[in-house]
């Protein structure tokens, strides 16, 4: 992410702080206008995510309004305004070193998650190398956490997998490291298809692991699945239940991640209205994964 932009000068470092229920489409925005990649911050309320990242100074001028503009417009945040986005000049090399500096391995259990420019970790049995240029796909977030625990619990090798968002990669990478089979990932978004196709490339499992521009019709195409694991927000699991439901063998796993801990009861009246009783709950701060065993 960083050729190209190393022979600029000057960089702005530019930082926020947004409601969690919407921030990734507000990292999304940032990463599709303006930045290759950025960081997320943890806050101690856990309700709001602090975003930093990096543009060269000059080619953005409007890029505070445009942002504002949408989280209010967009996102309902109405009391956000342009001051709310703080920045500062740093030079090319700072910028560099500062970003690099910032994105740390995560451990999760027996997975060590790195970026490119850090070493593999003996300690652990799985390295998994992310590019980090998803905001959500690094594992350092704690839906993406719940959704590996969960995996690396019930996902069996040969069994087939499909993610239903899959962001970076990161969980269809996994699932070749675990050993699955007929590897399945889908994402609407271009840049999350074009992250995951890197991501896989890094990982040398390209050739285990499909990823299509889409959703559950696009990635299933009447295929059922062993295991299913659907990282993304409670109106569009709700929405596209019955085409998750569907997609999974009887006696199949689906984990349901990207909840907050006040979506648990709705998603459980759902899963109540298809018979689906022998489920667990899982907490990781304000974030739950519901992981279903399909009758």
């Amino acid at each position: 992410m960083m050729t190209g932009r190393e022979k600029t000068e000057k960089y702005i470092e530019a930082s926020l702080t947004v409601d969690s229920q919407i921030s990734e489409a507000v990292c999304n925005l940032i990463i599709e206008r303006f930045a290759g990649g950025l960081i997320l911050e943890d806050e101690k309320d856990r309700s709001e995510i602090g975003i930093k990242f990096y543009i060269a100074e000059g080619t953005h001028p409007e890029f505070k309004k445009i942002i504002a503009d949408y989280i209010k417009e967009v996102c309902g945040d109405e009391g956000f305004l342009e001051g709310d986005i703080k920045t500062k000049k740093i030079a090319n090399i700072e910028w560099v070193q500062a970003y690099r500096d910032s994105v740390r391995p995560t451990a999760i259990d027996r997975v060590w998650i790195r970026p490119p420019w850090i070493d593999p970790s003996s300690h652990h049995e799985i390295n998994l190398v992310i590019e980090p240029g998803m905001a959500f796909g690094t594992g350092s977030h704690e839906s993406t956490r719940l959704c590996i625990r969960e995996m690396l619990k019930y996902l069996k090798p040969g069994d087939t997998y499909f993610d239903l968002g899959c962001g970076s990669g990161i969980l269809c990478v996994l699932a070749a490291k675990l050993g699955a089979a007929n590897i399945m990932g889908a994402d609407i978004d271009l840049i999350a298809v074009q992250n995951s196709h890197e991501n896989c490339l890094l990982n040398k499992v390209e050739d285990r692991v499909e990823i299509v521009q889409g959703s559950t019709r696009e990635g299933t195409t009447g295929r059922k699945y062993d295991f299913l694991t659907a990282n993304i927000i409670k109106k569009t699991i709700m929405e596209l239940y019955e085409e998750i439901h569907e997609a999974v063998s009887p006696g199949g796993i689906i984990v349901l991640s990207g909840l907050l801990t006040e979506d648990e009861k709705p998603i459980v009246q759902m899963l109540a209205e298809y018979d689906m009783l022998k489920y667990n709950i899982n907490h990781d701060g304000d974030w739950i994964a519901v992981t279903v065993v399909k009758k």
